[in-house]
C-alpha cells in the first residue's frame, strides 16, 4: 500500500479523527473553524505508518494553510537541492582533472530530484 492508499485507511480516518477532535476541529496555524480540515505530519518518520505517529508529530491545518506549508516545503527543499547541485557542479568545474563518475551520478540524481519537486509543486499548484 502506497502512502496516498495509507490515508485512506481506516487506521489513519480514525487517527485523524483523534487529532481534530483534540485541536477542537480548529486549524492550529489560522483559527479557522471549517469542515475543511486535514492532519498535517510535523516530521516524517522512514517505514512509519501515517497513523502510527505520537500526538506531538501531528497537528490539525485548514486545506488552505496546509497547501501553503506544503508549497513552502518543497520550495525549500528544492532551495536545498539546487545549492547541493551547485557545489556539485563547482566541484566539477574547480577540479577538471579529478571529474568522477560519482559526481556526475550524484548531479543527475539531484537533477531528477529536482524535477519530481517541480512535478509534485505543479500538481499541488492546480
Amino acid at each position: 500500500m502506497n502512502y496516498k492508499e495509507k490515508l485512506k485507511d481506516q487506521w489513519w480516518v480514525d487517527r485523524s479523527k483523534e487529532i481534530k477532535k483534540r485541536d477542537h476541529h480548529t486549524c492550529q496555524r489560522c483559527g479557522t473553524q471549517t469542515h475543511l480540515l486535514n492532519v498535517h505530519h510535523k516530521y516524517y518518520m522512514p517505514n512509519t505508518d501515517p497513523w502510527d505517529y505520537p500526538d506531538e508529530a501531528l497537528i490539525t491545518w485548514c486545506r488552505k494553510c496546509h497547501k501553503e506549508q506544503t508549497i513552502y516545503d518543497i520550495l525549500s527543499e528544492l532551495n536545498s537541492l539546487f545549492i547541493e547541485r551547485m557545489l556539485v557542479y563547482k566541484t566539477n568545474i574547480n577540479y577538471k582533472d579529478v571529474t568522477t563518475k560519482s559526481l556526475q551520478l550524484k548531479y543527475n540524481q539531484l537533477s531528477n530530484d529536482i524535477a519530481k519537486l517541480r512535478e509534485k509543486l505543479r500538481k499541488i499548484e492546480k
